[in-house]
């Protein structure tokens, strides 16, 4: 197959990417084993492919104003500026995949799938939420919501995309007209091979955080659950992976400061691979009080690492049944009693990490992607027959 993704919708720096970038890079790698693949992409996003190593052909679109306006008027942007840059597209592609429900990348599939005469694709991850935007006012939070489920839904069945779409994503396109003949099921995945090949080091990390320094990853619950942990444990201690804008960096420090936990919460930034691996093996307990997910990879790479999981209860992790631990959204003091009880019942806390091993071993990209090469297949298949 000839296959060309458009990735116009990232927004980060070359080193940061979310689940849904992380599924296009590892799905994208492993199609290269056997397919051609061609990446169109903005120069940002060409930093993160190179960051990646991930070894494709790539075209490279800019767009002015990227990085200087609030990202919900960056999408729009770029979606109206590729009309005026639209990439010249000498070569001939079996299919399209748009990489993410963002307005630039389904826009540009559309055209290209109209042009090309092949059936557009997307990787469909959910919808905005308004907690994910809850930093702008409540006109604007209505604003995108509606625009992002009712227009881009309707281009989605203007266009005939094929859909894989995560199980709540699923459910959202079905109560908005989607035909369930076009929706596939996607779930996210895990290297189970570069996992199995690291080493626990000795760290002295009892518990472990890792996703976007963001207010819907719960970040700014973090001080009050490990406030109560460290009054039980003096010396338990509390990675933080990951990163995010400097003034929430710099909120969130100013918290841990508050409650007195210098000494007991470290940031590591954003690490990848084998050296992340290594500080979950490491560690016991993956604290993640994130409000919003559809599909956390950070669980999945946790579960596998052998390590017990607390988490606010979701939709998102009913793949996981009862291999995390769910307390109700937004009680810290139960978080808390509930990784102070697992330190306190080593049993416990090693059956349940040795039941989210076995769960998590399910999520391994390289049986995900002969799934999901099949459906592509019988995608082009059925294009060359209309």
């Amino acid at each position: 197959m000839r296959i060309l993704m458009t990735f116009l919708g990232y927004i980060g720096n070359g080193s940061s990417m979310s689940g849904g970038d992380t599924y296009f890079i590892e799905i994208s790698r492993r199609l290269l084993k056997r397919h051609d693949v061609t990446v169109l992409t903005t120069p940002n996003g060409a930093i993160l492919l190179n960051n990646q190593k991930l070894m494709t052909n790539i075209i490279i679109i800019s767009f002015p104003f990227i990085g200087r306006v609030p990202w919900f008027f960056d999408y729009f942007l770029r979606a109206l500026f590729i009309f005026f840059k639209f990439p010249s597209l000498s070569q001939d592609f079996n299919v399209v995949i748009s990489t993410s429900p963002l307005l630039p990348d389904i826009i540009t599939t559309a055209v290209i799938s109209t042009i090309k005469k092949i059936r557009p694709v997307i990787y469909h991850h959910g919808f905005t939420t308004p907690i994910m935007v809850n930093k702008y006012n409540f006109v604007l939070r209505f604003f995108n919501i509606a625009i992002q489920r009712r227009l881009l839904t309707w281009i989605l069945k203007r266009f005939s995309f094929v859909i894989f779409a995560l199980p709540m994503a699923k459910d959202d396109l079905t109560i908005l007209g989607v035909p369930e003949e076009h929706i596939l099921g996607m779930i996210n995945g895990i290297d189970t091979t570069a996992i199995n090949l690291t080493e626990a080091k000795n760290y002295s990390f009892e518990g472990v955080f890792m996703g976007s320094i963001i207010p819907r990853k719960g970040v700014f619950d973090l001080p009050d659950i490990w406030r109560k942990v460290v009054d039980k444990f003096p010396n338990a201690k509390l990675a933080v992976l990951g990163t995010g804008p400097p003034s929430l960096l710099n909120k969130l420090k100013h918290e841990i400061e508050v409650k007195k936990l210098q000494g007991n919460i470290f940031f590591i930034g954003s690490i990848l691979g084998q050296e992340k691996y290594a500080i979950l093996k490491s560690s016991k307990v993956f604290v993640f009080p994130s409000y919003s997910e559809s599909w956390a990879i950070s669980v999945s790479e946790a579960m596998y690492c052998g390590l017990a999981c607390v988490l606010y209860n979701s939709e998102a992790y009913d793949a996981y049944l009862d291999g995390v631990l769910e307390v109700p959204v937004g009680d810290k003091e139960e978080f808390a009693e509930t990784i102070i009880n697992l330190f306190s019942n080593e049993n416990r806390r090693s059956e349940i990490a040795n039941k989210a091993k076995i769960i998590a071993s399910k999520f391994d990209w390289e049986k995900i992607v002969l799934a999901h090469t099949q459906n592509l297949n019988k995608i082009v298949i059925e294009t060359e027959k209309r």
